[in-house]
């Protein structure tokens, strides 16, 4: 499962797409139970809390009430206790693995195709729940989100809108649900930003990801014009009271319409494009380690205007640091973003390159040194 239409099948991700458009909740059944396992099993459950993921990414929460960190992280060093999480969980806790994409491969991979077809962010968290009951009170967030059942059984309920599409989340007031549902091993659960909702383990160990979807709003974007405006020294002064402010107000009005007349919704959002931070990899030796068979991936997680009708090198910004890149190596980075992965023979042909072509060689271990791609040979 690798990709945006491998979680909405058998559907198919048109019926996704006009829910995420008309932001109404969507639940799929599949018919393979067992898929979310390649994603997610209990090795890659053990090995986040062995210590693939920092502590500061868990949350354990326990009869409604978040447990102390301290009763689970030892200091000096700094570390999950494992043993004592294992206490918990048999005293029917639940837990909370933040950013699980970052430290469970096969998420990430999922999570980086759909953010580059969605061209919004895209994380993912890991729900476990060892004991039935519910861990959080009804709330509503402020992203998108997509629930795929991995483990056990949760019934959702959901108690319509408190806010009409939030930028904060918070704990709900409404009592009555409007819709409820018992959500198996690979089913799927799409609920829009602000839709009120609480989960139930019925059936555990259950163990879920839940997906969010961040879009940029109108708040975004004012919060970035007060970024750009900082660069302008009618801003930068000082407001005083006294019987030139009505003077000043009119001025920063005027200020501000033109700043905003100069920076477009689209600017903005390509700038937040080139500000994204690339997926983390590594490639160690890659010059070495490539074979016409390896596997490529790119870090990107959207595609970006890398300049391609340009044949000389150019410095761009990606992920905010400035990377000077040559024409190949922007052509192969481009290739290589607009696919889940490919072999490093069949990308050389993409590029009209011969095989064991030295100038891709080195255009590709100079993309490997600024950790724009890497070799991913996992099934």
């Amino acid at each position: 499962m690798r990709s945006l239409a491998d979680l909405m099948a058998p559907a198919g991700v048109e019926a996704f797409l006009q829910a995420f458009a008309a932001k109404q909740r969507l639940m799929l059944r599949t018919d393979t139970p067992g898929r979310g396992l390649g994603l997610l099993d209990w090795r890659d459950i053990d090995a986040a809390v062995a210590g693939q993921a920092p502590p500061e990414r868990l949350k354990v929460l326990l009869n409604s009430h978040t447990v102390d960190p301290r009763m689970y992280v030892a200091e000096n060093p700094r570390r999950l206790r494992g043993a004592r999480l294992q206490e918990l969980a048999e005293q029917g806790a639940s837990l909370l693995i933040n950013g699980v994409d970052d430290v469970a491969p096969r998420v990430a991979a999922l999570v980086t195709n759909m953010e580059r077809q969605l061209r919004r962010s895209v994380s993912a968290n890991a729900y476990l729940s060892f004991g039935p009951g519910q861990a959080l009170a009804a709330h509503y967030d402020d992203h998108d989100v997509v629930v795929l059942q991995v483990i056990g059984a949760k019934r959702w309920r959901c108690y319509g809108v408190d806010l009409p599409f939030p930028v904060a989340g918070g704990v709900s007031s409404l009592q009555d649900p409007v819709w409820e549902d018992e959500l198996r091993p690979g089913d799927v659960l799409y609920l829009p930003r602000g839709e009120a909702h609480a989960a139930t383990a019925v059936e555990p160990p259950s163990v879920h990801l839940t997906i969010a979807i961040q879009e940029r709003t109108g708040v975004d974007y004012l919060r970035w014009l007060a970024d750009e405006a900082a660069g302008e020294q009618l801003f930068r002064m000082s407001l005083r009271r006294d019987e030139g402010l009505a003077e000043a107000g009119a001025g920063l009005r005027a200020a501000m319409q033109t700043l905003a007349g100069s920076r477009s919704l689209a600017t903005f959002l390509t700038a937040g494009d080139h500000r994204r931070a690339p997926r983390p990899l590594a490639a160690f030796d890659f010059a070495q380690r490539a074979t016409p068979d390896s596997l490529l991936v790119s870090a990107l997680r959207r595609s970006l205007d890398l300049e391609l009708g340009d044949d000389e090198e150019r410095t761009l910004e990606i992920g905010g640091e400035r990377r000077r890149l040559g024409a190949l190596a922007r052509r192969a980075l481009s290739a290589l973003t607009e696919r889940d992965r490919t072999t490093l023979a069949d990308l050389a042909a993409a590029l009209g390159r011969p095989p064991g072509d030295a100038a891709l060689a080195q255009s590709l271990a100079l993309l490997a040194r600024h950790a724009l791609i890497a070799i991913d040979d996992a099934p």
